[in-house]
């Protein structure tokens, strides 16, 4: 899996032996920046990569300009495969890694520009993963969230978030949202 293009354009990104992950394939991943880059800047956004196994997404948005990106995943293996990448490329500083559970995170006092959500295919948590963004207070105002989920799969929204865009790529769907932070 290598990264598309910007600074780090061409580097393979480490996947874990055996993982019980699904990367985002590269047409996919390609699509998301491309909608991205139609309308929305990311230098010095900072992001939040849920779900991030690999953390590709959250490196590609790295590599075109993010200013910070933290990775989520409840797989330490998985966290640790990504910052020995983040440590090999010195962009460390750029990065921060957290164990968790991404449908039942802890209050921050960091508030994110564009989160990547890319749950495992099927199992229908990506409505608790949006009510844990928000009840944690995650989200900047009008933040940007990227939903990729199978192409057959209902994506229940609450009632914060505004639909931008749905398209189906294969058998993969990208919903992107616009959601606000509890209180706004």
């Amino acid at each position: 899996m290598k990264i598309i293009s910007g600074s780090l354009r061409g580097y393979v990104i480490p996947t874990v032996k055996n993982a019980q992950y699904r990367p985002s394939t590269g047409k996919v991943k390609e699509a998301i920046f491309s909608i991205l880059s139609s309308s929305y800047i990311l230098q010095d956004k900072i992001a939040v990569d849920l779900f991030a196994g690999t953390g590709s997404l959250g490196f590609e948005a790295i590599s075109r300009g993010a200013k910070h990106v933290t990775f989520v995943d409840i797989d330490a293996t998985h966290l640790n495969t990504a910052k020995s990448f983040a440590e090999k490329h010195n962009i460390i500083e750029k990065t921060q890694f957290i164990r968790a559970d991404a449908t039942n995170l802890m209050r921050t006092n960091v508030q994110y520009d564009l989160v990547f959500l890319d749950p495992p295919y099927g199992h229908n948590i990506v409505e608790q993963a949006l009510v844990s963004l928000h009840k944690a207070q995650w989200l900047n105002h009008n933040a940007l969230i990227v939903i990729e989920v199978g192409a057959r799969e209902e994506v229940d929204l609450p009632e914060w978030c505004e639909m931008i865009e749905s398209r189906v790529y294969g058998s993969t769907k990208l919903v992107i949202v616009r959601g606000k932070r509890e209180g706004d």
